[in-house]
């Protein structure tokens, strides 16, 4: 089964599993993917911003305690304003986080090269990032060696010249094991409605048996959102644990 445009791309590299995804424009109606890709290099969602059952509310996620580092244009240079304030940027962090399923990550290779892929992810409310891939995976295996990581999470779905938004986190993944990763099944689960009918019916040849689950812990963020937090406004912010 071939799915158009991003998912298209996703099945030429990871063909098992697809979980189903509730749009949040379109009520009840499922939106089919795969559950992680390895190497994949299309456009993101496209028209649809999707999410899952949510779980983690805005009231959730206003435990997460954050430290505003820096304001700033464009251009890096310092903005001084009071207007700004720390419920406002968890704000805006919990809602791209809650609108979209899709995140790039930047892995650096044991001989020093960049690398991107796509996956889906769930989140916890202390902005852990939750993903699910097969362990031979390069961005797995980069972090083996290096466990330095970078995320962007953004919709394609936006105008040249509106007010845009995106969120950038850096910090480093993990493959967890034990509690963490019995953690990371519950919200992935609670995020992917046919995630455990997936999981269920797996062959047992399948590759879909080797995938894990990858924890990437936030340290620093960036996040510009022109209708929350004004036109041309970068916030970057350091995660307290």
């Amino acid at each position: 089964m071939e799915l158009p445009g991003i998912y298209t791309i996703f099945m030429a590299q990871m063909q098992y599993g697809k979980p189903s995804l509730r749009c949040l424009w379109i009520r009840a109606v499922p939106f089919i993917g795969t559950p992680g890709t390895d190497d994949a290099d299309g456009q993101s969602s496209g028209k649809v911003i999707c999410t899952g059952s949510e779980t983690h509310t805005e009231n959730a996620m206003s435990k997460l305690t954050l430290r505003i580092v820096r304001i700033t244009d464009p251009a890096g240079a310092p903005i001084a304003t009071s207007e700004i304030s720390l419920r406002r940027v968890q704000r805006s962090v919990h809602r791209l986080l809650a609108a979209n399923v899709l995140c790039s990550m930047a892995s650096i290779t044991a001989d020093g090269r960049a690398h991107i892929n796509t996956a889906y992810f769930s989140y916890s409310p202390e902005l852990e990032i939750y993903f699910l891939s097969h362990q031979n995976a390069l961005h797995c295996q980069n972090i083996l060696s290096n466990p330095s990581m970078a995320l962007a999470i953004f919709s394609s779905n936006q105008t040249w010249g509106s007010s845009d938004c995106g969120l950038q986190l850096f910090g480093i993944c993990k493959q967890v094991t034990g509690r963490q990763a019995t953690k990371a099944d519950r919200l992935y689960d609670q995020r992917f409605a046919e995630y455990h009918a997936w999981k269920a019916g797996l062959a047992p040849n399948s590759p879909g048996r080797d995938y894990r689950f990858y924890r990437f812990t936030t340290n620093e963020l960036k996040v510009f959102d022109e209708k929350e937090l004004g036109a041309g406004i970068f916030v970057l912010a350091k995660v307290k644990r």
